[in-house]
Parts: C-alpha cells; structure tokens; sequence
C-alpha cells in the first residue's frame, strides 16, 4: 500500500469514528431525554396520586375544586409529556438526517479518492 492510499485510509477512519462519535452522542442526547421524560412522568403522577390520597383522607376527594384541580393537573402532565414526546421525535428525526448527511460524506469521500 503506498503512501497516498495509506493516508486515504487514515483520513477514511478518522471521518467515521468522527461520525460514530456524533450519533453516539446524539443517541445518547435522545436515551437521557427519554428518563426525563420518563422520571417527569412518574414523578408528577405520584404528586396527583398523594394530592388524591390527601383530600380522601380529609374525605373532599369528590368536592369539585379538588376534582378541578386534579383534572388540570392531569392535564397539564399530558400535555407536558406529548411536549417532551414531540421534543424527542425531533432528536430522533435529527439523528437519521445526521445518519444520512454522514453516509453521503463517506461516500463522497470515498468518490474523491478513485
């Protein structure tokens, strides 16, 4: 192997651990997204649920604030969480663009070097 295609192939291995790096990043970006989103949905769920327990133990569980109050929280966690959800689509959406521009540079690369 001459020295030109040697330096070719160092260059070729440095692009893709280059790339492995940055999904490997990008995948990991996306799992810890995941457990927050996981960890806010348990968290706030426990919240309703002692709310909940409270006002039964003080037997106002079915007043119509307590009700009102429980349902907008519900609701904002729903909300929230198709937020979180939404956010993590777009990670996921961005790691395959990523994917894709990476593949084409290697193989753009690769055409520059026959």
């Amino acid at each position: 192997m001459d020295h030109t295609a040697l330096k070719a192939l160092k260059a070729l291995k440095a692009l893709e651990e280059a790339h492995d790096d940055a999904i490997a990043a990008a995948r990991e970006r996306i799992e810890q997204a995941e457990q927050h989103l996981d960890y806010y949905r348990t968290e706030l769920n426990r919240v309703g649920e002692t709310v909940y327990q409270l006002a039964a133990q003080q037997g106002i569980a079915y007043h119509p604030g307590i009700r009102t109050l429980l349902r907008r929280v519900s609701d904002d966690i729903d909300e929230n969480s198709r937020g979180g959800s939404q956010a993590i689509n777009r990670l996921e959406e961005d790691l395959t663009a990523m994917s894709a521009r990476h593949e084409a540079e290697r193989e753009e690369f690769l055409g520059r070097q026959r």
